[in-house]
């Protein structure tokens, strides 16, 4: 049986967890959170596991806000829109007159932008493979140095990974190094989707519905039914939902039928 002060002290992480923009309820997320604002007091390198839309940007930036860096730079990185023959440039920068069309004033890479905070490694299964081998040549020597420059840099950043795909297929099918993949997960945090959670569905429509300042009322039949569907594309489809629903429904009750 819970304690009543158990409850007051969960009512109170929930509170905190609003106050940082994160709507949450659901016993496994709560718990979730909370390993994620204690693992925030290391420097170990972290792998977020999760389907598209369950949240792995917010943990991410969570954890940044929970460390001792969250004072600085919160580089963000999304590995699948980065072309490879771009990787090097933008990852680890240039000096000026390097190559074509580079600026001559130099660049630096974003490796080195997140010196002394955290780089954020989003969706990290879709590196090509060379460019797995400088990622983890990197996460070795922490070092970058800068084409067509001779100077290594230490940078000293949190590195935070993330993926909606197994790495372990990847790893067997010859699509991912393993030997990167043991790197990334010294702490490895798993996001359930959101079909999982129930009690997160019904906070999440309660607080996109006070944003809207003229909330709807659903029956509890159309409650049901938002509880019984897949959400495959979890929190990003069903917050889409309900603008479409906002913009296509203007009466005070939310009915089945409608839905």
């Amino acid at each position: 049986m819970v304690s009543n002060r158990e409850k007051d002290l969960e009512a109170q992480f929930r509170r905190e967890l609003y106050a940082d923009g994160v709507f949450v309820k659901d016993p496994k997320m709560l718990e979730l959170y909370r390993q994620a604002r204690m693992i925030g007091g290391i420097d170990a390198n972290i792998l977020i596991n999760g389907k598209s839309g369950t949240g792995k940007d917010h943990l991410a930036k969570y954890i940044h806000k929970k460390s001792a860096r969250h004072d600085k730079a919160f580089i963000h990185l999304n590995c699948s829109t980065l072309p490879d023959e771009l990787f090097e440039s933008e990852f680890f920068g240039y000096e000026p007159g390097s190559f074509t069309g580079a600026l001559s004033t130099g660049k630096p890479g974003l490796a080195e932008l997140a010196n002394g905070g955290t780089l954020y490694l989003d969706e990290i299964s879709e590196l090509s493979p060379q460019n797995q081998v400088k990622l983890l040549c990197f996460l070795e020597n922490k070092t970058v140095t800068r084409i067509g420059g001779r100077r290594s840099r230490h940078i000293d950043a949190h590195v935070i990974a993330a993926t909606n795909n197994r790495l372990e297929e990847r790893i067997q099918s010859g699509c991912f190094r393993p030997d990167l993949y043991y790197r990334i997960r010294t702490v490895e945090v798993n996001i359930p989707p959101l079909r999982e959670r129930p009690e997160d569905i019904l906070l999440l429509v309660e607080h996109f519905e006070q944003e809207r300042g003229n909330p709807h009322q659903f029956t509890p039949e159309a409650i049901e039914y938002l509880l019984s569907q897949p959400w495959a594309g979890n929190v990003r489809e069903l917050l889409n939902f309900l603008e479409k629903m906002n913009v296509l429904e203007d009466r005070g009750a939310i009915t089945l039928a409608m839905l």
